[in-house]
């Protein structure tokens, strides 16, 4: 095993930043061990077939398949979530919009939120998770989403607390549908941006990328979200790095009547949420 790992570990180093982890996370997979294993038992034999599975991802790694769609899983908010070519996969930089709003769930009361293009799922999930008394509304316009959302909610014990529904963004909702809560990782990549990572070709486009530098999507949520916020609701977005400014000068140009605009930097320092309330 060891010497399978330093091979993989060499060969994914042209093509991966991490290496290394890339390749013991699919050994992970292969075997059926965890990675604690390779370090207490780095002797430990394998068999051909998992020689010839390990390589052959390994190979398809090389090619910046993500390793999240090659083992169809993925960690998010300490939680093991299915993923599939279908769904964006859950980044890390996505905690910070679930940080945020458990803050306003817990100081407003709220217990019932709105998860607009819910892709895995694992906003809404994680959401209903971590607030046993919390329902959730997730929406997504692919019913493949759907799917992997739901079983994603059954396999973390919330389906009885999120409901999923197919339609593009608030079509699905009932006129008068009001939360104290909305929240949503929409599109917001532009075409061509050179921060796009490589593994994005593997991703769904119309989950990654947005017209007009990115913003499209984002406005359109900030100028049809109004009707469907509480007085005092809060509308959380996430958004892509340096995007923040550009949406504060939309919603002051189209007079929208949204209040307390902030915009909420993740870990890195980068732009990461942006966060409105409607007036009162």
């Amino acid at each position: 095993m060891k010497e399978a790992l330093a091979s993989a570990s060499d060969q994914l180093r042209e093509s991966s930043d991490t290496a290394r982890l890339d390749a013991e996370l699919l050994l992970e997979y292969v075997t059926g061990t965890t990675r604690l294993a390779f370090i207490t038992d780095p002797d430990m034999d394998l068999s051909e077939l998992q020689q010839q599975q390990f390589f052959a991802f390994i190979k398809r790694r090389q090619q910046h398949e993500p390793v999240a769609y090659l083992t169809g899983r993925r960690e998010f908010f300490g939680r093991s979530f299915t993923v599939s070519p279908e769904v964006l996969i859950p980044r890390p930089d996505t905690e910070t919009i679930v940080e945020e709003a458990l803050r306003i769930i817990d100081s407003k009361e709220v217990s019932e939120v709105l998860d607009l293009g819910t892709g895995s799922g694992c906003i809404a999930v994680t959401l209903a998770a971590e607030r046993p008394e919390l329902h959730v509304m997730a929406t997504d316009i692919s019913s493949e989403a759907i799917a992997v959302a739901k079983q994603n909610a059954a396999n973390l014990q919330v389906d009885d607390r999120v409901n999923f529904y197919c339609g593009d963004w608030f079509q699905v909702l009932h006129p008068e549908a009001l939360f104290s809560l909305i929240v949503s990782n929409p599109p917001y990549v532009a075409a061509g941006d050179p921060e796009t990572y490589a593994g994005a070709v593997f991703e769904p486009e119309r989950a990654l990328y947005a017209a007009d530098g990115g913003v499209a999507v984002l406005e359109q949520l900030l100028r049809e979200g109004i009707r469907y916020l509480n007085p005092g609701g809060v509308l959380l977005l996430e958004i892509g790095h340096q995007q923040g400014d550009r949406l504060y000068q939309f919603v002051r140009e189209a007079a929208l009547p949204y209040d307390d605009v902030r915009i909420i930097t993740d870990l890195a320092g980068r732009e990461r949420v942006f966060s409105v309330t409607r007036k009162v």
